[in-house]
């Protein structure tokens, strides 16, 4: 068996690379596509509101400017509002799906976790955590476990 990683800019290309090793013959369970999300701030998305025109306005504000009092701090002369802001939107979204039957199965999984996926496919440690930061960019990773007369 040998090991096939490649990266695509854009989902088209990867789903066609898919398809291409499973006509091929390689199992579905044996392609993954690794997809990573950038990691978000939700202080920076629009929030909702109830008065037009203020739907726009940045987190923490209400009725007039941005508060002035240090929230969540209990140090003094530490900025919380220089921190991220934890919320259910800043999730990491990293996940790795297989094809078993012709069919998508997604898992969430971890940074750890696809640093060891690629380094069980051969890639050295370094290489494995740039390739999560370019999942992280946008980028997508095919890796396929393919039988070595399909792989020429």
């Amino acid at each position: 068996m040998t090991t096939v990683c490649k990266i695509f800019d854009d989902e088209a290309s990867a789903r066609s690379e898919v398809e291409s090793l499973i006509a091929r013959g390689v199992p579905g369970e044996d392609v993954r596509v690794l997809r990573g999300a950038p990691q978000r701030d939700a202080r920076e998305d629009a929030h909702g509101s109830f008065a037009a025109g203020h739907g726009d306005d940045p987190m923490g504000t209400f009725a007039g400017p941005e508060r002035t009092a240090v929230e969540g701090s209990f140090a003094p002369g530490h900025d919380a509002h220089a921190e991220r802001l934890g919320t259910f939107g800043n999730v990491d979204r990293d996940t790795v799906t297989t094809f078993p039957c012709a069919v998508e199965d997604v898992s969430v999984v971890s940074h750890h976790r696809l640093v060891a996926l690629l380094a069980e496919a051969g890639l050295d440690r370094e290489t494995a955590e740039a390739d999560v930061e370019a999942l992280h960019e946008g980028k997508l990773l095919v890796v396929a476990r393919v039988p070595s007369d399909v792989a020429a």
